[in-house]
């Protein structure tokens, strides 16, 4: 799953639903990060992301996404890249790739 941040007017789209191998952050600029909003917080180089939220942006009515949703998400939880809370997964920043 890729979460841009455009540039042109920021705003937060999430695309690749259905790759749950991997889970970024694409932004042209670091100064974009400031429009993450309610998508997540940033800390370094990666960003928090709200589980709700991405689960939400996917296929949620699918029950086979929602199983590779649910994978990715435990796998994340083994590695120690969910927060204290279990309500947000690390994923990278991929600064300058852009987000149009």
């Amino acid at each position: 799953m890729d979460v841009k941040i455009g540039d042109q007017v920021p705003h937060v789209t999430v695309s690749d639903i259905e790759n749950l191998r991997k889970l970024r952050v694409i932004v042209s600029t670091t100064s974009l990060l400031l429009h993450i909003g309610d998508f997540g917080r940033v800390d370094g180089d990666h960003a928090w992301l709200s589980i709700d939220r991405l689960r939400a942006a996917g296929l949620p009515t699918d029950p086979h996404w929602n199983e590779g949703f649910q994978a990715m998400i435990t796998y994340a939880a083994s590695k120690g890249w969910l927060d204290s809370a279990a309500t947000h997964v690390r994923a990278h920043v991929d600064v300058g790739s852009g987000a149009s």
